[in-house]
């Protein structure tokens, strides 16, 4: 499997144990996911080592409210600290568990930790230079949410810097041989 599947697969694996663990369901992969009106949250972790990028939730305040009272086993109905730090710990176990899983390939990295952002009307803008995106939407029982993915391959320097050297040496020796030919 080439890094793109590996990620999706083990994506889709970890937010299926990091839910049926902690809320007890089994998110449901949709095609889309909402344009929402309502105030949101979005939670986000960033990784680096041979792959570098940021995992990402974002889902409406209802559904985050719906999620921390399962995990919490209380009915919570705003967005308060339980709230904040129970949907962090959602994309912290789903990060990990994507890191568990990549540590079978050579593309390892770590995380950092989770950063969290409330508001209205708002979208994870992921398209930038070289990066690669996966985006998986999901619901079930009243809740719904979208989780992304964004990463690049980590240039190695020092790959890089041996691949020129021997461009820059092919080069002078097709000079040589030309040359060689001609005479």
């Amino acid at each position: 499997m080439d890094l793109k599947e590996n990620l999706s697969n083990f994506l889709q694996q970890s937010i299926n144990e990091s839910f049926s663990t902690t809320v007890n369901i089994t998110p449901q992969l949709t095609e889309s996911f909402p344009n929402l009106e309502e105030s949101c949250l979005i939670a986000s972790i960033g990784f680096t080592g041979s792959i570098e990028g940021t995992f990402s939730i974002s889902l409406p305040d209802s559904s985050a409210c719906k999620i921390v009272s399962r995990m919490i086993n209380a009915e919570i109905a705003k967005v308060d600290n339980d709230v904040v730090d129970g949907i962090a710990e959602q994309i912290n176990m789903i990060a990990g568990g994507v890191k568990m899983k990549m540590k079978e390939t050579e593309d390892d990295f770590d995380i950092s930790i989770p950063t969290i952002i409330l508001g209205n009307r708002m979208v994870v803008l992921t398209e930038f230079g070289n990066t690669t995106k996966i985006s998986q939407n999901y619901q079930n029982d009243g809740i719904i949410f979208s989780v992304t993915v964004v990463y690049k391959k980590k240039v190695d320097q020092e790959q890089l810097k041996k691949q020129k050297e021997q461009a820059t040496l092919n080069a002078i020796n097709m000079l040589k041989n030309a040359s060689s030919n001609k005479t």
